[in-house]
């Protein structure tokens, strides 16, 4: 499986570990119910696709933001600023129409900002936007209490891991036609799938997903993985491919090469944690490979 040969992803990298990653639990908390706002315009104005696909994210290196999709009939698109938890309107070239700082608001407050500015930039009369429906960790904001002030510190330093993911990500998608890098507001992960026989009929369609997300119920801190789909039969878990740069795996409830934001920081330049990321990534799309052309070769 091709890696992402491309090494400028590497030099580019920043230096994480700035703040303890299993600190970051709370604002990333927030920052996924913060993303639901803009995931809620694709929910509104965009057709269903069937994987689900309409409400999802990119990131823009520039400004670090998480970046709608664009609705074509208005022009514009949703964006969140991460490090300063800041609403943003845009056009569908992501030029900046207007802006609402999230601290101290209410998301009900945001919706409504959000929909009448579509309105009034859009020309059309407002829509009230529907939330995007998933079921996501719980924070005092889904209570109706308004966003924290304070912490564009650990915001900052999530950016940076989703700004990381995103070059890294970037790399290896180039190696393989179709494949885009979005950040999924459901699991707040950003996130590739590479379809291995894209000819073959959806039920014998085998996959690997790569990405980054920042935590969840699984690790409390930001955390790579690469999961191999359908998930191969392992009777002895010992036999699994070994992994490069401090991966493992995690095989209970999902069967997936991990590295932990724990185990990466400790490599505290850029470049050490730039190597390490790429030795991981490429051990684990290796793995995930031959333990799904075993299982091919198992089943035919």
């Amino acid at each position: 499986m091709r890696h992402g040969d491309d090494a400028r992803w590497k030099e580019a990298w920043e230096t994480l570990g700035s703040v303890s990653p299993r600190s970051l639990e709370q604002k990333r908390l927030e920052l996924h119910h913060a993303a639901q706002i803009v995931a809620a315009v694709g929910k509104t104005y965009l057709e269903p696709r069937p994987d689900d696909s309409h409400p999802n994210m990119g990131w823009v290196e520039e400004g670090s933001l998480l970046v709608g999709r664009a609705v074509p009939d208005l022009g514009l698109r949703a964006a969140l600023r991460v490090p300063q938890l800041t609403l943003l309107l845009c056009g569908d070239q992501s030029q900046v129409l207007d802006e609402l700082p999230l601290q101290g608001r209410r998301v009900d407050q945001a919706m409504d900002w959000l929909a009448r500015q579509m309105a009034a930039h859009g020309g059309g009369e407002m829509r009230p936007l529907s939330p995007a429906g998933y079921d996501i960790p719980q924070h005092e904001v889904a209570k109706g209490l308004p966003f924290a002030e304070g912490g564009e510190r650990d915001r900052s330093e999530l950016a940076r891991w989703y700004a990381n993911a995103h070059r890294a990500l970037s790399a290896i998608a180039s190696d393989h036609r179709g494949v885009q890098v979005r950040i999924w507001p459901h699991h707040f992960d950003i996130g590739l799938l590479i379809v291995i026989d894209p000819s073959l009929p959806p039920e014998e369609t085998t996959s690997v997903g790569a990405g980054m997300t920042p935590g969840d119920s699984d690790y409390a801190e930001p955390y790579w993985y690469v999961n191999p789909y359908p998930r191969p039969s392992v009777e002895d878990v010992s036999q699994l491919p070994p992994l490069q740069g401090k991966g493992h795996w995690h095989t209970v409830g999902w069967l997936g090469a991990v590295l932990t934001a724990s185990d990466l920081v400790g490599a505290e330049d850029s470049a050490g944690q730039a190597a390490q990321t790429e030795a991981y990534l490429r051990s684990a799309l290796d793995a995930a490979g031959r333990l799904l052309g075993r299982q091919r070769q198992a089943s035919s």
